[in-house]
């Protein structure tokens, strides 16, 4: 069996997305990244919003609530993101299948506590979606949200159609 987070080829390598540039280009336009959890046997997988940059992922999250519960037990995860762009209609339901492109990826979460690194963080997952330049946050802005951030360990990513 292999170990959880270490890289391994996958079973259609015709599939495999090789290039690191097109990994950062998934990363950087997918809007939805879903994170997997586990504590004492329990998975927990959310969708988040997400910013990106240099191998890290950044979330935020609030302050109190399973998903924040259980990365302070357990801040091993695994992430996955997409961009599914259309089904490919077969003969019969059987031969169905999806246009898309996928990473799957895992890291382990770090809390942010400073507050300039909090307030870069926000500045990443607002530019995502907004394309916009940095602003301030305040302080009772930054206290409401709990920072995360996850350096990439290892990822793979797989093409479709």
């Amino acid at each position: 069996m292999r170990v959880p987070g270490t890289p391994r080829p996958l079973r259609r390598e015709d599939k495999a997305i090789q290039d690191r540039d097109q990994l950062e280009k998934i990363l950087r336009e997918a809007t939805v990244c879903r994170l997997g959890m586990a504590v004492n046997g329990l998975p927990y997988v959310v969708p988040l919003s997400y910013g990106y940059q240099a191998g890290v992922l950044y979330f935020h999250a609030a302050s109190m609530g399973m998903k924040v519960e259980m990365m302070r037990e357990n801040p091993r995860v695994c992430f996955e993101i997409d961009q599914i762009n259309e089904p490919i209609p077969g003969e019969n339901p059987c031969n169905w299948t999806m246009r898309y492109e996928s990473i799957i990826g895992f890291g382990t979460v770090e809390f942010i506590e400073e507050r300039q690194e909090k307030e870069e963080a926000m500045n990443l997952i607002y530019a995502h979606y907004a394309g916009a330049k940095a602003t301030q946050f305040n302080d009772r802005q930054l206290a409401s949200v709990v920072m995360l951030c996850l350096p990439i360990e290892s990822m793979t990513g797989k093409r479709s159609g």
